[in-house]
């Protein structure tokens, strides 16, 4: 194995058990939780309810997209029609829409070990590095067959996997709620009310749902609670209509819990426009190895039998170069 000095910010930690160690070797992945199963059931809702809490402030801009039908609403209908909307996407995002992937810019961290350092088990901080759009998920590869496709017009406007920082701070979550209404009635100003036949005014409400949607899931995964801001939290937030029927399932403390695969990227990238605009993104199988840098073991009564078992789980997967270090923390 490589010594090499940590660059400890540089790199996410993904905190985890033994079992969830095992599972991101062995399939070359990393596991993202359906948002409502989070540890902290409430984190998901916080950021809906604050998104909520601006609403007054926003009237005219919330105006502007409040009716994708075209049909305009009365000012003092506003709030009402909004919160509406609203409800209807958080019904779906938090009813398996939406996948979030944690981890911490704080690589040895006491509270993290003990949400998952369960008993005398050992826990496992996981260092990768931060790799925009080096992940994907199942299917995700349809997108290359053509903005045409019925396969791929579902997922055309999902959730795309990049990390994001989670915003703590009051003040800058109001200010990124407010982006939010601004941005969606900036787009329904450039794209304006669907028109045309039956099946492009549908097809274009679609998109603009979907538009709703994944910039409304993607705001209030990224928002947590003040106190909680010593973790230092980093996600990787994904959704789309299909990921429930992709979803697998895992053991969780209290039952079942459903996660989606965010598989390595494969050797090569394969191009192409969505609506006219390039991008990039990786083929199915996920055949490269995950970005780990390091592993740290957490506090354990067994240290030496943790760092062995961990150096013989990471050659047999294919990680010979990742680096093994310990907690600082004491194990009590």
């Amino acid at each position: 194995m490589r010594e090499v000095v940590i660059e400890e910010d540089s790199l996410q930690w993904h905190y985890t058990s033994t079992a969830g160690l095992l599972g991101i070797l062995a399939t070359n992945s990393l596991w993202a939780s359906d948002a409502a199963t989070l540890n902290d059931s409430t984190e998901i809702r916080f950021g809906m309810d604050l998104v909520r809490s601006r609403l007054p402030t926003r009237l005219e801009e919330a105006s502007a997209w409040a009716d994708l039908a075209g049909t305009r609403i009365d000012g003092a209908e506003v709030p009402a029609a909004i919160a509406n909307m609203l409800g209807l996407v958080e019904g779906f995002l938090l009813s398996g829409g939406l996948y979030v992937f944690c981890a911490s810019l704080s690589g040895d961290s006491l509270s993290q070990w003990r949400g998952y350092g369960h008993g005398s088990d050992a826990g496992f901080a996981i260092g990768l590095r931060r790799d925009p759009l080096d992940y994907k998920w199942p299917g995700h590869v349809d997108l290359s067959l053509g903005v045409d496709s019925a396969v791929d017009r579902p997922l055309g406007m999902s959730l795309h996997p990049a990390w994001r920082d989670v915003i703590y701070d009051r003040i800058e979550q109001e200010t990124a709620a407010d982006r939010f209404f601004t941005s969606m009635a900036s787009i329904m100003a450039r794209i304006g009310v669907p028109s045309g036949n039956e099946t492009d005014i549908q097809r274009g409400l679609m998109d603009l749902a979907s538009m709703l949607t994944w910039s409304y899931g993607e705001l209030v995964s990224s928002m947590k609670d003040e106190a909680f801001a010593e973790e230092r939290e980093v996600r990787i937030a994904l959704g789309g209509p299909h990921l429930p029927g992709r979803a697998n399932l895992r053991t969780g403390r209290y039952g079942p819990l459903a996660f989606v695969e965010l598989a390595a990227p494969d050797q090569e990238p394969v191009h192409f426009d969505s609506h006219g605009i390039p991008y990039q993104t990786f083929t199915t199988q996920g055949l490269g190895v995950l970005p780990i840098e390091v592993v740290r073991i957490g506090p354990t009564p067994q240290p030496q039998m943790a760092r062995d078992g961990l150096h013989s789980a990471l050659a047999r997967y294919g990680y010979d170069n990742v680096q093994v270090v310990q907690s600082e923390v004491p194990f009590r």
